[in-house]
């Protein structure tokens, strides 16, 4: 019995009640508030668009503990539209107090394809010119998130009571790459055979001998030889693909304003249902009783022929269009073949219509453009892309090649949206353009002189409505003479900086200690920059820093700083070179170089690696001994010598 009085008080478990559609004692009751603690204090309206969707993209950064901010903003940004992958650069700042430089340098060689050099190389007169790239950025790459939900982007505009939704396209997790340490792994491996292959024939007088490839033939019942094939079809597939360079912009750029503004251009078009609430349910889940009501006996009035009425669909075979009304036959041919000549479209869904009504039909729902049957842009398209295809037809009427540069800089469309638009109806030829798919119908145009000169103004017309809605011109004028001068107010900027910065400046230097401590921590800051300097600059670099510092000790003179290069440095003819950087592993090695550029003006790598076995007993590796030499010494090109290197010039007196 409480089973019975459970279905008494909830209703039997196959009905549902609805609110009856044609009762209007219904009205909105169960919208009404009934949370006293929590009022409803305003509605608004909710407009839903697709037409940038394809371009929306969730960026979630996991591995980041704080959010971005001006300061620290990936600056260069790259795509692959087709495998949807997604790299940004972050840059680091090699002079900031928080970067280890030597790891830079050694991170820094993973990021091109220079083999790192062996004894074998510099004996052979090899080396690797030009300044030491380091690890200037951290890149960071995408991987797709897969969706167990369908996410928005909702815009509340400014002014204007209305929410905006457009569906997401992809959601992308960006992490840390770390592919430089494989590079460099490969390198360190590959000079490592180098090594061993030279010491081999060294010691054995004899060439490298060839050796035995075994190849192993796959049977077709190996299970995995269809899944590793495929992979490697995606992979090329990725490798393959072009990246797409991206600017990247600031929340609070002019550009990102611009694009965000685009989420609230939703062109209102009020949804027309056609069913009520009880056939909804109906549908998404069936009523399991004899005697349940259809779905088309639930419908009302006009709406259930509405429902019955054919319309044109993507996909339609020819038989099914020939069944529609003439219009209706004409939009699922357009939809579908998007561009084609008069002929052969009126052969295969004009039968029993004589061609006059046909034309009559056609010129409803397309463009005659260049002798050939565009289907109009209300057909596919709405909101902005609507607008920008519009223009693009205007732009195949007054050019037989149309180039995606001029259509994407005007209409704004991201690069995919604008090749998927030009593809639908027309070919690229390389070094001329984007042209029709088909060619002019010769015999229609001349047979129909008239109808082509009424189309091209409707088209133009269309067209010239069409950049009126975007008005692209002026904006991308004052966006282009905005950019250009804060570009320049930018660099003047950054001239004037240069003209006037210090090395010194912003040394953070104990106050209260002495002259000599002082003058010593300004020291080991200017070898911080460069690692060769002169008397005459590190005298006038630290006095002059004292003029400007009035915090610092007066005592600081020529002769403390002397005292100070003394203390800590190396003097080889006329520059000096610190004694010992603090790398234990350079400082065991550094001391023996030091002698012997006091010694000759050039080193050779030969005199070096004698000097190591006798001293030590032991020489170092390849990688340690280029940073070695790299320090404080350029690598001559075809001698296989070292010379020392000059010192920058002296600082102006301020």
């Amino acid at each position: 019995m409480a089973d019975d009085e459970d279905d008494d008080q909830y209703g039997s478990a196959n009905e549902r009640r609805v609110p009856d559609a044609d009762n209007d004692d219904n009205d909105d009751d169960q919208y009404l508030d009934d949370d006293p603690d929590d009022p409803i204090v305003q509605e608004i309206d909710v407009y839903l668009a697709n037409d940038i969707s394809e371009s929306l993209y969730m960026l979630q950064f996991p591995t980041r503990p704080m959010p971005f901010t001006p300061d620290v903003l990936p600056k260069v940004g790259r795509i692959k539209y087709k495998t949807k992958k997604v790299q940004l650069d972050v840059l680091l700042d090699p002079t900031g107090d928080h970067y280890d430089r030597d790891q830079g340098e050694r991170f820094g060689n993973g990021l091109d394809n220079r083999p790192l050099l062996t004894a074998f190389d510099v004996r052979d007169g090899l080396n690797n010119n030009g300044p030491r790239q380091k690890l200037d950025a951290i890149k960071l790459e995408s991987r797709i998130v897969p969706l167990n939900a369908q996410y928005m982007v909702g815009y509340l505009k400014a002014g204007e009571d209305a929410l905006h939704l457009r569906p997401l396209s992809t959601v992308l997790q960006l992490r840390p790459s770390l592919d430089y340490i494989d590079k460099i792994s490969e390198k360190e491996k590959t000079a490592s055979q180098r090594i061993m292959y030279e010491e081999r024939k060294e010691a054995e007088g004899v060439e490298e001998e060839a050796k035995a490839i075994q190849v192993i033939v796959r049977g077709a019942d190996d299970k995995d030889a269809a899944r590793k094939a495929s992979l490697a079809e995606l992979q090329r597939a990725m490798d393959n693909e072009p990246w797409t360079q991206l600017s990247v912009f600031g929340p609070e750029d002019e550009n990102s304003e611009y694009f965000r503004s685009l989420l609230g251009e939703t062109e209102a078009e009020p949804i027309q249902f056609t069913s009520t609430s009880a056939s909804y349910l109906d549908t998404i889940s069936p009523v399991l009783t004899d005697d349940a009501p259809s779905v088309e006996a639930s419908l009302i009035g006009s709406r259930a022929e509405a429902m019955r009425r054919p319309v044109a669909k993507m996909g339609m075979s020819l038989a099914a269009m020939n069944k529609l009304p003439v219009v209706e036959r004409i939009k699922a041919f357009l939809v579908n073949a998007h561009v084609v000549q008069f002929g052969p479209m009126y052969e295969a869904i004009g039968q029993g219509i004589p061609e006059a009504e046909f034309i009559q039909a056609l010129k409803e729902v397309a463009f005659l453009i260049r002798g050939v049957w565009v289907g109009r842009s209300d057909l596919l398209y709405t909101g902005r892309p609507y607008d920008a295809r519009r223009y693009l037809l205007m732009l195949f009427l007054e050019h037989e090649y149309v180039q995606r540069s001029v259509f994407a800089e005007t209409s704004h469309m991201p690069p995919i949206m604008a090749l998927n638009m030009l593809g639908e109806i027309a070919d690229f030829h390389s070094g001329l353009g984007w042209q029709f798919k088909v060619p002019a119908d010769e015999d229609f145009v001349a047979k129909h002189p008239a109808l082509v000169a009424q189309q091209a103004a409707a088209v133009r017309a269309d067209g010239e409505g069409a950049m009126q809605a975007m008005k692209p011109l002026d904006r991308i004028k004052n966006r282009r003479q905005s950019q250009a001068s804060r570009e320049a107010a930018a660099a003047a900027a950054a001239a004037a900086a240069g003209s006037k910065a210090n090395r010194l400046d912003g040394a953070v230097i104990d106050t209260k200690a002495s002259a000599a401590a002082q003058t010593t921590e300004l020291l080991k800051r200017l070898f911080t920059f460069d690692s060769v300097y002169s008397k005459d600059y590190l005298v006038k670099s630290i006095l002059s820093h004292k003029r400007r510092e009035k915090s610092l000790s007066r005592d600081i003179s020529e002769a403390t700083i002397m005292a100070s290069v003394a203390a800590n440095c190396e003097q080889i003819n006329d520059v000096f070179v610190l004694k010992l950087t603090g790398d234990a592993k350079q400082d065991e090695f550094r001391p023996i170089v030091i002698e012997l550029f006091k010694k000759q003006a050039a080193v050779k790598k030969v005199d070096l690696m004698e000097q190591f076995t006798k001293v030590l007993g032991k020489q170092p590796a390849s990688t340690l001994y280029t940073k070695l030499m790299q320090d404080i010494a350029i690598a001559e090109r075809g001698s296989g010598n070292w010379t020392l290197k000059p010192s920058p010039a002296p600082p102006s007196e301020s």
